[in-house]
C-alpha cells in the first residue's frame, strides 16, 4: 500500500514538474526591460570598446533566442535567456562608460602634463 502511494506521489509530482513549462506566463515585462537595456547599449559609442561590444552581441543573440522561445512558448527559458540579455547589455553598457571614462582621464592627464609643462617653462623665464 505505502509503494503505491509513494508511486502515485512520484508520478503527480513528475506531471506537476511537468507541466511547470507550460504554465509559465509570457515574460513580457522581462522582455521589455531586456530590450530597453540592449537600446540603451546602442546608444553608447562602442567602437572603442571591443569587450562592450562582445558583451552587446551576447545580449542580442540571447534576446533573438528569449523571442523565439517565447514564440514556442517555453516561458521558463525564455525567462532565463531574457535575464541573460539584459546582465550581458548591462554589462556591456558598464564597459563601455569605463572605457570611455578611462580614455577621458587619458585626455586630461595629457593636458595636466602640458600645463605642467608650460608653467615650468615660464617660471625659468
Amino acid at each position: 500500500m505505502r509503494r503505491a502511494i509513494v508511486v502515485s506521489l512520484c508520478g503527480a509530482a513528475g506531471i506537476l514538474a511537468s507541466s511547470g513549462c507550460a504554465s509559465a506566463p509570457v515574460p513580457s515585462k522581462q522582455l521589455i526591460q531586456s530590450e530597453a537595456a540592449v537600446k540603451s547599449v546602442e546608444a553608447v559609442d562602442t567602437e572603442n570598446s571591443p569587450k562592450a561590444r562582445l558583451y552587446l552581441e551576447k545580449a542580442r543573440t540571447s534576446l533573438k533566442s528569449a523571442r523565439s522561445l517565447i514564440e514556442d512558448g517555453d516561458h521558463e527559458d525564455a525567462h532565463r535567456a531574457l535575464e541573460k540579455a539584459e546582465y550581458d547589455a548591462r554589462l556591456a553598457l558598464a564597459i563601455a562608460k569605463e572605457d570611455q571614462m578611462r580614455a577621458e582621464l587619458g585626455r586630461i592627464n595629457k593636458e595636466i602634463d602640458a600645463l605642467r609643462v608650460r608653467t615650468m617653462e615660464e617660471g625659468i623665464k
